[in-house]
């Protein structure tokens, strides 16, 4: 046969076996990743009916050749690699021929039929005795995969647990008055942004896209199958526990559906295909569980590498988008296009100068009582610098997504991979206003623009007496 020289690590495999072809327990609720109840050995009962057609025993895969290691990070065409090896397109086609498509085991089911009596050492070359040395790819592939999910999932345990001290300080430090919410805290919305920023990890690792779609995958379908808080949650000294049991739920949901996506990837029983979301499928083939490995995304030298930096990222975005969002509900605050102040006198502690569209954004807040003073939030002048909120950026996000969404708080949208360094679509989303301050009788008010989304025909009304209807 024809030898493709492929790159293949000069350092020993991870235990593959215990990725794909092995009892398992690393993430949490599955007791066996692949569904079977024993080690590989014990599917051979299920080969009678479900077993590999003679022309796919035939195909012949390019050899991997241990010689010719590099980096797989530094692969200049990763794609080009990943389809000369020729195992995407043999797992789908494994998985095809079977009856209804039936994808359970599907990995150690191949594995066993290629190689029977497979040993963990010199397993690339056990793949180029048998004609089929671009598998070793995908097994290898399927791996980091794993070993990505459960550092993710593992990791994401301990930020949740760091935060509940956190969200006591954010409160503390809001002064937060007694009562509740006048609506629930979007936590989905707050967390899945969170998830999509990870400009860190994609600085010291560029081959990220594959764990990118996984976890950005897994946020796309927090409501799926987990309901989602609809509480309001208490202020004043129960802020701590209700925004902090809000926080864990959503994490624990999060962490659910990495499993989930995990399993169905790997063929767990009763693992439906179609449960993966469109975002994880890169590859030109029929089953989503191979084609979340197209392109060579998961053909990575360290599958966590840069991992911790990514969390504490998210971790930090997801501290300054509630603690903004807790101001919002509980001190009532607004973003404000203000139509009186020029550029040179845009300057006060919570203003931002928008050069773009030329305009001063600014923040004030309303003290919730019928006719009370639309003021300037003095009291969260420092904000900016206590949580490291970039001011500029924060208000115009609010901004964007109150314009963007015709007049009212849009959903979140996270960002498409962990290269962009942009706050996620109304990351920061809050009540915004157009108009010019005016102060009467010690009471503030805000005469509002009728050029604006969401105050159409209300040229000159004031605001706090709009409130108060």
């Amino acid at each position: 046969m024809v030898t493709i020289s492929f790159l293949v690590p000069a350092v020993p495999l991870l235990n593959i076996l215990l990725a794909v072809a092995s009892p398992l327990t690393a993430l949490g609720r599955d007791d066996n990743l692949l569904g079977a109840a024993s080690p590989l050995t014990d599917l051979r009962r299920d080969l009678a009916e479900r077993s590999m057609s003679q022309e796919l025993r035939d195909r012949k895969l390019p050899d991997c050749n241990s010689d010719s290691y590099e980096s797989w990070d530094d692969i200049a065409d990763k794609p080009l690699f990943w389809g000369n090896t020729g195992a995407e397109h043999y797992a789908d086609d494994f998985i095809s021929e079977q009856n209804n498509s039936d994808h359970r085991d599907w990995a150690a089911r191949m594995l066993e039929e290629i190689l029977p009596d497979f040993a963990q050492s010199d397993f690339d070359s056990q793949f180029n005795a048998v004609d089929k040395g671009g598998l070793y790819y995908l097994y290898k592939s399927m791996e980091n995969f794993h070993s990505f999910a459960k550092a993710y999932k593992d990791k994401l345990d301990r930020a949740a647990f760091s935060t509940a001290q956190e969200v006591g300080d954010m409160a503390e430090w809001l002064a937060l008055p007694d009562g509740e919410a006048d609506e629930p805290l979007d936590i989905f919305g707050i967390v899945s942004g969170a998830a999509s920023i990870g400009s860190l990890l994609s600085s010291t690792n560029p081959a990220v896209a594959g764990a990118f779609d996984l976890v950005s995958g897994a946020a796309d379908l927090l409501g799926n199958f987990q309901p989602k808080p609809e509480e309001k949650p208490d202020v004043g000294n129960e802020a701590r526990a209700t925004i902090d049991k809000m926080v864990a739920s959503t994490i624990d949901a999060l962490q659910d559906n990495i499993s989930r996506l995990t399993e169905t990837v790997f063929g767990k029983f009763g693992a439906i295909q179609s449960d993966i979301p469109q975002k994880m499928l890169r590859g030109d083939v029929v089953n989503p569980a191979v084609s979340v490995f197209g392109s060579g995304d998961w053909m990575r030298d360290h599958a966590t590498e840069g991992l911790d930096a990514s969390i504490a990222k998210q971790k930090d975005e997801l501290k300054k988008s509630l603690v903004w969002q807790m101001a919002r509900l509980f001190k009532r605050i607004y973003v404000v296009v203000r139509t009186d102040i020029p550029q040179d006198k845009c300057t006060e502690p919570n203003n931002a100068w928008d050069a773009e569209k030329s305009r001063c954004l600014d923040m004030l807040s309303w003290d919730g009582t019928a006719g009370g003073t639309l003021g300037g939030a003095n009291d969260l002048n420092e904000i900016w610098n206590e949580f490291q909120l970039d001011k500029f950026a924060t208000l115009r996000n609010a901004v964007d997504c109150w314009e963007g969404s015709g007049g009212k708080v849009g959903d979140v949208k996270p960002n498409d991979d962990w290269a962009s360094t942009e706050i996620p679509y109304c990351f920061f989303g809050i009540e915004v206003l157009k108009g010019s301050y005016e102060s009467e009788d010690m009471h503030g008010m805000l005469r509002l623009s009728g050029d604006f989304p969401g105050q159409e025909n209300m040229e000159g009304i004031g605001f706090f007496r709009l409130v108060e209807r």
